[in-house]
């Protein structure tokens, strides 16, 4: 093994590992981008920009934390992938942990960008919409989630933003 390709791998773990912290990381501009707040003015969008370093799939989200805000309810987020890329059957945004205060429903796969249409699992569905009921308010308490989707060679996609009531 010359220099030169152990560089190149030390530098792809690295870059790995630091993908994978700054992903953890909560309240600020994180490898995916700034934090979006969420008013129900309008669908609160979220871009997923996928990304793979050898066999390991993730990406990143353009508003790495999403804040629904405090006193708006209702709120319609919907999660768009770029051509080439679907949320298959299983995949989604899912959170990973309990909901006790029903605070997120209307979880679906949709063939539109409003998130409206429900639509079967396909691979082809390229926006994930969620309600944000947002009636319990957590602003030091973020939901984890994960979003996983596939491309179009069936390789599996996973990353792990967080979601906010303020």
């Amino acid at each position: 093994m010359n220099a030169k390709t152990v560089v190149g791998a030390a530098s792809a773990c690295l870059l790995l590992v630091m993908s994978a912290v700054s992903g953890l990381s909560y309240g600020g501009a994180a490898a995916g981008g700034s934090p979006a707040q969420c008013d129900g003015s309008g669908t609160c969008r979220a871009i997923v920009s996928p990304q793979c370093v050898g066999t390991n799939c993730s990406g990143s989200v353009d508003h790495e934390t999403v804040h629904l805000t405090r006193g708006k309810h209702d709120i319609s987020v919907v999660w768009t992938l770029p051509p080439n890329f679907g949320f298959c059957e299983g995949d989604g945004v899912l959170l990973k942990g309990s909901d006790p205060d029903k605070q997120f429903d209307q979880m679906h796969a949709s063939d539109d960008e409003s998130g409206k249409s429900i639509a079967k699992a396909s691979c082809k569905q390229r926006h994930f919409h969620w309600r944000g009921r947002n009636t319990v308010p957590r602003p030091n308490q973020p939901y984890a989630y994960t979003i996983v989707f596939h491309d179009s060679s069936n390789r599996k996609y996973t990353i792990d933003p967080f979601l906010v009531n303020d």
